[in-house]
């Protein structure tokens, strides 16, 4: 669900916009719940009254974490990476998948697991 989340505040939103969006992709939460989880999450910001994602400095946080987590192993698990991040970074296996391919470094052989290109 906080994937649906980020997606929608990928463009600045004001809570009125972020509240219809929500709706309209089949989170029903009130206005409340909406407001009260885009100030609990770390990597949402507000800015001139308007909600974003900012994720480009999680993208480095991952990337360093699967360095770490890989050391000197041929392949690990994504589900160790994840263990792995900071309690205030919420990502998904997914996510941490496309960051490590988007950087050139990683593949995957079958979506579950890293190695060094």
């Amino acid at each position: 669900m906080q994937e649906l989340i980020y997606s929608q505040l990928k463009t600045p939103k004001n809570l009125e916009e972020v509240y219809a969006r929500l709706n309209e992709i089949g989170i029903l939460w009130n206005k409340a719940q909406i407001k009260l989880f885009l100030e609990m999450d770390k990597t949402i910001i507000e800015k001139d009254d308007k909600w974003q994602v900012e994720d480009g400095d999680n993208k480095e946080i991952i990337l360093e974490i699967i360095d770490k987590v890989l050391g000197n192993k041929p392949i690990v698990p994504i589900k160790l990476i994840k263990n792995e991040m900071p309690l205030d970074i919420f990502t998904s296996e997914e996510e941490i998948l496309k960051v490590a391919v988007e950087s050139g470094k990683y593949i995957s052989p079958n979506g579950k697991t890293i190695k060094v290109k």
